[in-house]
């Protein structure tokens, strides 16, 4: 190939240093895929991607500073053009239906052979879906039964559910938030209310057994 327009040019976003260097040495043996960059956070992620305009970017799904289904949106709706594919070693229905809900073309697994992220740029490029409807389906139901729960829940009431969960009382929660009693005690109604539980054990089992273990300890 002579020139770079033949290529698939591909921008790496990873936290992990290992983990970009082992997505760039695979797909570096692909002679159609071009590397134009990488990234370990949100930030510059952004920044690369409008510099470089690359026609697949290759996420992970702990990134700092913006979580991916943040980048996920914007990426919708700032670089449309661009291919949006998440690679994961995380197998939890919450993370596929944020990843779909953001936009992703794709969610796929770090433990698939390499050939097959290679084989599945490729057919992005060429518009096919590479959602399965197994992966559509559990997004669904995630959503129908847990999600939307989720989803009414305000970033106060969700740290207050994680230090719940932790086995904090009201008064040690008061403290880890910096609000007073009266108003943790608040957000610990609401949150009953909004799980449909009875009490704040059920309301602990509930986030331990629906959400995975990176949305738990970053719950925002």
């Amino acid at each position: 190939m002579s020139s770079s327009s033949e290529f698939i040019t591909v921008l790496l976003a990873d936290n992990r240093p290992l983990a970009r260097v082992g997505l760039r040495t695979l797909l570096e043996n692909a002679p159609d895929i071009q590397i134009v960059g990488d990234s370990e956070n949100g930030e510059e992620t952004k920044d690369l991607v409008a510099k470089l305009q690359p026609m697949v970017l290759i996420l992970g799904l702990k990134m700092p500073e913006t979580p991916p289904r943040q980048l996920g949106k914007w990426m919708r709706e700032n670089h449309p053009e661009t291919i949006t594919l998440a690679v994961t070693a995380y197998d939890h229905d919450a993370y596929l239906f944020e990843m779909i809900n953001a936009g992703l073309s794709g969610v796929l697994s770090e433990t698939e052979p390499g050939e097959n992220l290679i084989a599945a740029i490729r057919r992005a490029v060429r518009g096919e879906n590479l959602l399965t409807p197994e992966q559509t389906q559990r997004a669904l139901n995630w959503n129908r039964d847990t999600g939307k729960k989720w989803e009414s829940l305000t970033k106060r009431e969700r740290q207050t559910l994680a230090l719940i969960e932790e086995g904090l009382g009201n008064n040690s929660i008061s403290e880890r938030l910096s609000v007073n009693l009266k108003t943790t005690e608040q957000y610990v109604s609401s949150i009953l209310k909004k799980l449909n539980v009875t009490s704040r054990y059920e309301a602990g089992l509930w986030f331990t057994k629906n959400m995975p273990k990176e949305l738990r300890e970053n719950p925002v």
